[in-house]
Formats: structure tokens, C-alpha cells, sequence
């Protein structure tokens, strides 16, 4: 896979975004954090439900760079990071705040990320969005207090496929690049990456 450098004004991106805020469902709060990857910063876009009762669900929305930036990293090297960093003890904590001790303090998160996306080509990069109609990745964490260890304790579920099948709403592998003359692409799945 060519190199790609993401390059993107904020300007740019505010024309080609749409009002997340808008896009979280009833009862969640859009929520921005940044993380860096490789050698860029990134904005993180959630929509987050913290329940009292749990699970709590956090879901990614989307992310682009805070600036300028020369990437070295794929963007699916990029996306995959992003993810993990999404799914970290540290993440969730901060997102909602602290669980309770491992004896019925436990917090339970539903973690979704997107698996159909499109390719956008805008001056010469090419970016990656979620589609509007997609599928999602699903896996739940459960995170607690040790208190005898001083740690905390993470137990992960196996990933699932919800709110759809791949092969109903984006059964098209990733297709070549898009460019000037072509600048957006069908979606496309990305469910060997619900791992």
C-alpha cells in the first residue's frame, strides 16, 4: 500500500464533516479527545452513554488530524491505533469516570467501531470516513478496582458483529484509490479488522 500523507486544514475538514454533535444518538454525549499516533496528533470523535445502570456505551465516530501533518504510519495502521487506544482501561476511566472495586463496583462498556468506510480523495490525499449506513464491531470490556493488588482488572469479550451483516451493507472489498476525476468511492468493509 503507497505511503499517504494526511493533509488537512480545518477549514477543509469543517466542509467535508458534518455536526457530530447532531449524529449521537438520544441520551449520549459527543465527546472529543486527542491522542497521538506515530507522528501526528488526532482529534478522537465518541458519542458516549454513561449509565448508571451498565453497560455504558462508547462509539467512534470519527478522527482526523488536529493539523498539518506528514504520517508514516498506513491508515489503517493509524485506525487500528486509534482503536486500541479507545479500548485501553485508561480511555474508558477517563471517558466516564473511575469503576468501583472488583467486588460489585465493576463498570461494563460496550465499545462499537464502525466496519464500513468509503475513500474520499481531497488534493491529492486520500482520507478514510465511516459510511452513514454501517455495520459495527462490537466488544465488551469489563473494568474494576483491584484493591488488594492496587491494579486495575480488565476482562474483554470476543468481538461481534451488530446492526447488520457486511455482506447486506457494504459487501465490496476495498476498491483502487480514488482521484481527482473519481473523488469518492462506494464503502467498502473492513470486518477482518473486528478483532
Amino acid at each position: 500500500m503507497k505511503k499517504l500523507i494526511f493533509t488537512m486544514l480545518i477549514a477543509l475538514f469543517s466542509i467535508l464533516s458534518f455536526n457530530e454533535a447532531n449524529s449521537c444518538p438520544t441520551g449520549y454525549t459527543f465527546m472529543t479527545y486527542q491522542v497521538q499516533i506515530g507522528t501526528c496528533t488526532f482529534n478522537v470523535d465518541v458519542c458516549v452513554d454513561c449509565n448508571v445502570a451498565y453497560p455504558s456505551d462508547v462509539t467512534l465516530v470519527g478522527y482526523y488530524p488536529v493539523e498539518t501533518c506528514n504520517q508514516v504510519l498506513t491508515p489503517w495502521e493509524v485506525r487500528s491505533k486509534i482503536i486500541n487506544d479507545l479500548k485501553s482501561a485508561i480511555r474508558l476511566n477517563s471517558l466516564c469516570g473511575l469503576p468501583g472495586p472488583c467486588n460489585g463496583g465493576e463498570m461494563t462498556w460496550d465499545v462499537y467501531v464502525p466496519l464500513c468506510y468509503q475513500k474520499v480523495w481531497v488534493n491529492g490525499n486520500i482520507l478514510y470516513f465511516a459510511c452513514t449506513e454501517t455495520c459495527y464491531c462490537k466488544q465488551t470490556k469489563t473494568l474494576c478496582w483491584d484493591t488488594g493488588n492496587n491494579k486495575f482488572v480488565k476482562t474483554t469479550s470476543t468481538p461481534i458483529i451488530v446492526n447488520g451483516t457486511i455482506n447486506d451493507l457494504c459487501p465490496n472489498p476495498e476498491p483502487q484509490d480514488p482521484d481527482e476525476n473519481n473523488p469518492i468511492t462506494g464503502c467498502f468493509n473492513s470486518a477482518t479488522l473486528c478483532q
